[in-house]
């Protein structure tokens, strides 16, 4: 199969490749097209990026110069960064040191690969480093997931569609994922954000942290100790952001801020991963995977069970002497 085109796809300096009849929508919609934007003068990353895991070798001529942009498969044993240079445009600095030694195949009941990824948590939804493939076309990004996953179209214009999920799989290779990423230097709070991410796929998360107090950082079993020598404990889900009902500036929050010594955060992440990538969920308030194994070890460590409070506003922090009010979740002891 031999496919010409009638002119170079540059559009403001960069590829611009659009299924035959799309309108182009604007670049933060949340709707995705099939577009894909590279790097101009460079069509064989822009074949790259639309077939990443081709099973059909892929040459691209351009001004009489042939190269081979995809091999039949490659993907499966390619060296990592080569697989995501496929993917993305640009490579987050701190996943680039850790890549090589994080991705790993996903393979099913019948040692099939299914997928080929590290799991790296999503915290917007244009900092994506996931791609949902089918037939070894692109698809759609996916949320959670440094690499690729392979699905099924849904749409005809293939712009959206569902991944192969295997969950005996899933889970197996998201608890590979937490015990590699625990023997790394990855700052605690991005393994705090992975430890929600294995949880949600179902797998274990070992000794990863899940929550944290004036700066300290807990494992399960370092929580569970704590508990143990605790009566009370104010819990926050989520990041503490500047809002518009605080009595200080933007500025002000974001340099002054300082964290109320006693409170423990557990962090969350705003993106949901589904079978069905194309309904990711985006929401400030998705359920936290972390704070339902916290409230297990709650159950561990206070026998007799214990009360909940989050009917009143909790001093979060302070900025400059100004309090900073949010609603927190008071745990007692029974």
């Amino acid at each position: 199969m031999e496919l010409k085109l009638l002119g170079k796809p540059i559009s403001r300096g960069l590829f611009e490749f659009l299924i035959d009849g799309a309108r182009p929508v604007e670049r933060d919609s949340f709707e995705a097209t099939f577009k894909v934007e590279v790097p101009a003068t460079n069509l064989t990353q822009l074949v790259k990026q639309l077939a990443p895991c081709s099973d059909t070798r892929i040459r691209v001529v351009e001004d009489g110069s042939t190269t081979i942009a995809v091999n039949p498969n490659d993907w499966i044993n390619c060296p990592p960064h080569d697989l995501l240079d496929r993917l993305i445009s640009v490579q987050p600095k701190l996943l680039q040191g850790y890549l090589s030694t994080l991705m790993r195949p996903i393979l099913n009941e019948r040692n099939e690969t299914i997928g080929r990824a590290a799991i790296w948590p999503t915290l917007s939804y244009t900092s994506q480093t996931g791609v949902l493939v089918a037939k070894g076309f692109r698809v759609q990004p996916i949320p959670h997931l440094a690499g690729v996953l392979m699905g099924e179209v849904e749409t005809a214009v293939r712009n959206s569609g569902n991944t192969l999920f295997d969950k005996v799989a899933f889970k197996a290779w998201a608890s590979e994922q937490a015990s590699l990423v625990l023997k790394t230097a990855i700052p605690d709070e991005t393994k705090a954000y992975i430890a929600e991410v294995v949880l949600e796929f179902g797998g274990s998360i070992g000794d990863l942290p899940i929550m944290q107090r004036n700066e300290e950082w807990f494992t399960l079993k370092e929580m569970r100790k704590k508990l143990r020598q605790l009566d009370n404990i104010v819990v926050y889900v989520g990041s503490i952001d500047h809002d518009d009902d605080d009595e200080v500036s933007t500025s002000s929050f974001e340099n002054s801020l300082e964290i109320n010594p006693q409170l423990f955060i557990i962090p969350t992440i705003s993106a949901s991963f589904t079978v069905d990538s194309s309904r990711s969920k985006w929401r400030r308030g998705r359920a936290s995977y972390l704070l339902q194994v916290f409230k297990l070890l709650l159950g561990d460590a206070w026998k007799k069970g214990w009360e909940e409070d989050d009917d009143e506003l909790t001093v979060v922090g302070d900025v400059n002497g100004t309090e900073i009010l949010r609603r927190a979740t008071t745990y007692s002891r029974r």
